[in-house]
């Protein structure tokens, strides 16, 4: 068994019980201020309900933005190609986010109290072939707010709550889940350390059975699953420390978990490390050079997931919450078809040397993997590696092939400008008729939840980039701001920045524009920076 590096000193000792608080009926965000942000965005947007539940915002075929009446979940996307650069954006969004808390119809006043956090701001640079890349440019700042009882964060799906503002002060997307909380009378007594210390190593064992592991930190908390309580926790975040290379070729990073155990007597269900939700994937065909993806129907994209093998169940629980958000826009009414095509283990011949029948025959990819810099693993978190550097010239969605769209659900496979300088370099060969690249710049949580809200949103047509910037955005997972040092640039850097590569021009496609778009001339690159 693998070291657990865990003192009982680490847990928190909470001096008396904690109250639960009771969850009232949804908020929801009133639909003219929805329609306000989705005209800022496209002018001609046009309302319609879909599957006689979402109330959502079209431009042409692309949503911009939807109203979820039974769950109160509203959220809008911003186009990013016609965003215009500023100057300390952020500055201006954290001013509109103070206002944004104080508004009673989106946060009406309860037992909570609501935090606005620091903005991140999401840079821009696009780069010609053979000419000097462009200036680097801020053109979105995002501000996530943080909901708290008693001075305590309060996490889960059940209160989500992210603006996003543009350089003239506008709102470009949003997020909102909320109903009201008010005191239940009931109260939760703490266990004894000991007590708390042993499903906090279950789960970790249970996760992370092949690599030694450090427990960060752990941090009193709420819960909000969705369903009738916001009740307290304990948070609890572990480092699983990567193997150092004695080849001198890059391994993937340290790679992070977290979870949540109840203080005392559990009122619902809390997410548990390491168990199997859905069907495992398959072992793919081996070396086989002709497609073996599932024919799809016209205008039907075809969807291959790929992950790690000899490792986390938290890596298969990601690739399955993808496919569900995927079938839960087909259940709310999008008319967009998936056909899951491909569900295997990772091997390297599926991106290498048999890429024309794996990765390159469907049009949407994702990848589960330990990573680092352009390379991930195939196999637990240093073995069967693959390079960016060693996919053929012929790259993907050329002529005869498929894949348009590639989420790499890694840690900093995908870096950027301010990384790297070379970071446009390693994809000219990659991008034959590809249209996006959606990964992190910097390490992650394995299990941070981001891979199923994307899934939904590019499953009613929201643009694949914004959505994926928008998921991880309004990802409490990276509420607490941890770190780690980054062995890269040598500094310390924040978990959880999400980054992009698109064609320029194209950085608003949606799942239904599968067409090759031919090698690529002109890249631009989307990061969240530091």
């Amino acid at each position: 068994m693998a070291k657990i590096n865990f003192l009982e000193e680490q847990i928190p000792i909470l001096r008396g019980p904690m109250p639960v608080l009771r969850l009232e009926t949804p908020v929801l965000a009133a639909e003219a201020t929805i329609e306000r942000f989705a005209r800022t965005i496209a002018p001609g947007a046009e309302f319609r309900t879909l599957g006689n539940i979402l109330r959502a915002a079209f431009d042409g075929p692309r949503m911009v933005a939807y109203v979820n009446p039974t769950s109160g979940e509203s959220k809008v996307f911003p186009a990013l190609e016609d965003l215009k650069p500023g100057v300390e954006i952020s500055a201006r969004a954290n001013a509109i986010a103070l206002r944004f808390a104080a508004d009673q119809e989106l946060f009406p006043r309860d037992a909570t109290a609501l935090v606005p956090l620091e903005a991140s701001t999401l840079m821009q640079a696009r780069h010609t072939k053979g000419a000097e890349r462009g200036k680097a440019n801020e053109v979105l700042s995002y501000v996530r707010f943080q909901r708290q009882v008693n001075g305590y964060p309060v996490w889960g799906p059940g209160t989500r709550a992210m603006i996003a503002v543009d350089a003239d002060g506008q709102i470009r997307g949003f997020s909102h889940r909320w109903r009201k909380a008010v005191a239940s009378g009931e109260t939760v007594t703490p266990y004894s350390r000991a007590q708390l210390m042993r499903p906090i190593l279950a789960q970790i064992e249970r996760s992370v059975p092949n690599a030694d592991v450090t427990v960060r930190k752990v941090t009193p908390g709420y819960f909000d699953n969705g369903g009738g309580v916001i009740q307290p926790v304990l948070r609890f975040g572990a480092t699983i420390h990567a193997p150092k290379s004695r080849s001198g070729k890059r391994l993937p990073a340290n790679s992070h978990v977290y979870g949540y155990v109840w203080i005392g007597e559990g009122f619902e269900p809390l997410p548990e490390l390491g168990v199997l939700n859905g069907a495992p994937p398959t072992y793919a065909p081996q070396k086989r050079t002709q497609r073996v993806a599932q024919p799809a129907a016209a205008g039907d994209p075809m969807v291959g997931r790929y992950v790690v093998r000899n490792d986390s169940a938290d890596w298969v629980n990601s690739a399955n919450s993808f496919l569900g958000g995927l079938q839960m826009a087909n259940f709310f009414g999008s008319p967009i078809p998936f056909t899951d095509s491909q569900y295997y283990w990772a091997e390297p011949f599926e991106y290498v040397s048999d890429k024309d029948a794996f990765i390159n025959s469907v049009h949407i990819a994702l990848t589960e993997s330990h990573g680092n810099w352009g390379v991930f693993s195939t196999r637990d978190n240093h073995d069967d590696l693959v390079f960016l550097t060693d996919i053929p010239a012929s790259g993907y969605g050329g002529a005869g092939s498929s894949l348009a769209y590639w989420t790499i659900h890694s840690c900093e496979v995908v870096p950027t400008q301010t990384d790297e300088s070379t970071s446009f370099d390693v994809w000219w060969d990659i991008f034959q008729g590809l249209h996006a690249v959606t990964g992190y710049r910097t390490e992650i949580w394995i299990n941070d939840g981001a891979t199923g809200p994307f899934g939904f949103a590019v499953g009613l047509g929201a643009p694949v980039v914004s959505s994926w910037l928008n998921a991880v955005a309004s990802d409490d997972a990276y509420d607490e701001g941890d770190t780690y040092f980054d062995g890269n640039r040598n500094i310390t850097e924040p978990m959880g920045r999400a980054s992009a590569i698109a064609v320029c021009g194209h950085g608003d496609d949606i799942v239904t524009d599968l067409g090759s778009l031919g090698p690529a001339s002109c890249l631009t690159e989307w990061w969240f920076n530091n």
